[in-house]
């Protein structure tokens, strides 16, 4: 456990994957479940940059819609597109949907 946090003082960014690599180097054979343990077990967790999807940019920056719905004629003229993340317990998850408009 003395280990691990040493390596964790170092590079806090680390996950138990990563912490068996380094223990491997220092010649600690040790799987990743029991890392995972004793890194839940010290209360470790990895830090590392969350998504920031939606955070919304200044209002000089957003552009209006420009795109008439009634002048639209023919399939494949006009898509949209939005995307979107999903919070799950272990991550993110990730939601594009792209739609014609005239046969949405």
């Amino acid at each position: 456990m003395a280990r691990i946090n040493a390596h964790y003082l170092e590079d806090p960014c680390s996950g138990s994957r990563r912490m068996v690599g380094y223990l491997a180097r220092d010649g600690i054979p040790i799987s990743r479940d029991r890392v995972r343990n004793l890194m839940r077990r010290m209360r470790l967790r990895a830090i590392y940059q969350k998504p920031r999807t939606t955070v919304p940019g200044d209002p000089s920056e957003r552009f209006p819609c420009l795109v008439d719905v009634s002048t639209i004629t023919a399939v494949g003229q006009v898509w949209a597109t939005d995307i979107t993340s999903i919070p799950l317990q272990k991550g993110f998850l990730y939601l594009v949907a792209i739609m014609d408009l005239f046969s949405r």
